[in-house]
């Protein structure tokens, strides 16, 4: 598994040029966020009164950003910023109709740079080459938040964005602000996020066509079997129903049923014991019967991948490889749900966030905090940028339907979008990006116990999944 997630990674950044920690205050869901006003009414047009502008205004500022967009998006985006800020639009204006020619003409009270990340955003390691060479952009997309807070390269954001209307609970999910806040401190702005999905490939769909998305337990077993009996007729005997399904363990059942931040349990079990066991056991049986069935193979083994072979009909991945597939497979790439237990029951999105952070060492760290604000959660900021470039795989946190309709209307994923937007109050948080110890943890040993259990009997599996062992709890 650990093998196979490092080669997509490595094949994500060639076609370019990814821990959970709740306040015990959010476990209600609250629609504000607490460190900042949560107006009763919402607005078409919050930037033009939550910044002022003197935020843009005085000596010449230089700022610089590190996301995963072109310089010339990054111009117009802040061009539309200054627009905004000070009202130099129009009420028709949007970020779908406003002149681009309007906002080229538009001078700057401050330089803006860019250097253009890949869509998961920079490691530690690309920071602290950034802090050795004195060249650390204001603000930039990370995959790395938990590693870089401890490293102390980015600084809190929260007394900048203090008076932002655009973090209130009528404008975008809050609870992606609780997962990101570190010691009461908010140290990154949930940009965008990915989930994980199964992924098929239409070539191998039964005659009974494509399964609906919002499938069970029960349903994806009786698909398999459909997917390989007909397989067989036709001796397609390469044929591989679902690979690396173990992939499905942590995100299973009741996996995150106590609280969005219980990853694989690990809330259940400090409860309860005896009880999270008996969930994880229910997880490995069906992981089991998919073993038992046929319909898959070991996923590790070495040299040979069935996606890339095209041998599989369905396999699990993150929206981060969106394109890589949507290439790979142009025209029969279709999605499904993680399983649920009961048929046409939505099983709740696992987000993954990618935040923007803000460099310590900021000259300009209240222009660079708003900016960042701006172009996460502006509407008009987000429809200029689907407008611009075509962006797959990721879900953004603003409530807005127009721009979540442009989401929708990608050829390939759009099928998705209304699923997710429909759960994005439900959503569970995964922690797979914030390098959390916990999280490496939990990964590490499921991919040790998968490939203990699996990868040379196909049957009934005697190997125990240990939670205690998993969660590095004992005691």
């Amino acid at each position: 598994m650990g093998e196979r997630r490092t080669y997509l990674k490595c094949i994500s950044i060639i076609l370019v040029i990814s821990i959970v920690f709740v306040l015990s205050s959010c476990s209600g869901k609250e629609e504000a966020f607490p460190s900042f006003d949560n107006p009763t009414t919402s607005t078409t047009n919050p930037i033009s009164s939550s910044l002022s502008t003197d935020t843009v205004t005085g000596e010449l500022q230089e700022l610089s950003v590190a996301l995963p967009y072109t310089s010339s998006t990054i111009e117009y985006l802040a061009q539309l910023y200054y627009c905004k800020t000070n009202g130099l639009l129009s009420d028709t204006d949007s970020g779908m109709s406003v002149s681009l020619s309007y906002l080229s003409s538009i001078d700057l009270p401050f330089t803006i740079t860019s250097v253009q990340t890949p869509d998961v955003g920079v490691s530690l390691d690309n920071v602290s080459q950034w802090i050795a060479s004195g060249s650390t952009p204001d603000i930039f997309l990370t995959n790395d938040y938990n590693a870089l807070i401890n490293s102390g390269y980015c600084q809190p954001m929260e007394d900048y964005l203090a008076d932002s209307i655009l973090l209130s609970g009528s404008n975008i999910y809050t609870d992606a602000l609780f997962e990101c806040m570190r010691d009461s401190n908010l140290y990154g702005v949930p940009h965008y996020s990915s989930t994980m999905l199964i992924m098929g490939n239409n070539d191998f769909a039964p005659a009974s066509g494509v399964m609906q998305y919002s499938c069970s337990y029960t349903d994806l077993l009786e698909y398999l079997g459909q997917i390989q009996s007909e397989q067989e007729i036709l001796s397609n005997d390469s044929t591989i129903p679902i690979a690396y399904c173990e992939e499905m363990i942590p995100y299973l059942g009741q996996a995150f049923s106590l609280s969005s931040s219980s990853f694989m349990l690990r809330d259940e079990y400090a409860l309860d014991p005896n009880s999270a066991q008996t969930v994880a056991d229910s997880i490995i049986s069906y992981i089991d019967s998919i073993y038992e069935n046929g319909y898959t193979i070991y996923g590790g083994a070495e040299n040979y991948d069935p996606v890339f072979s095209r041998d599989a009909a369905l396999w699990i991945d993150s929206t981060t490889n969106l394109y890589t597939w949507s290439e790979y497979y142009p025209s029969t790439l279709y999605f499904l749900q993680i399983p649920s237990a009961e048929s046409e029951t939505l099983s709740p999105p696992y987000l993954t966030i990618y935040p923007i952070c803000l460099s310590t060492s900021s000259d300009c760290a209240d222009l660079a905090a708003n900016f960042a604000a701006f172009v996460s959660y502006d509407s008009d900021a987000l429809q200029l940028i689907y407008r611009l470039e075509h962006r797959v795989g990721f879900f953004p946190f603003i409530k807005d339907p127009d721009v979540w309709s442009l989401l929708g209307s990608d050829s390939v994923f759009g099928s998705v979008v209304s699923y997710i937007e429909f759960q994005m109050q439900d959503a569970i948080y995964s922690p797979n990006v914030m390098q959390n110890e916990m999280y490496n943890s939990v990964s590490s040993y499921i991919s040790e116990y998968s490939s203990s259990a699996y990868s040379s009997v196909y049957g009934v599996n005697d190997t125990t999944f240990d939670l205690s062992e998993c969660l590095t709890l004992e005691g």
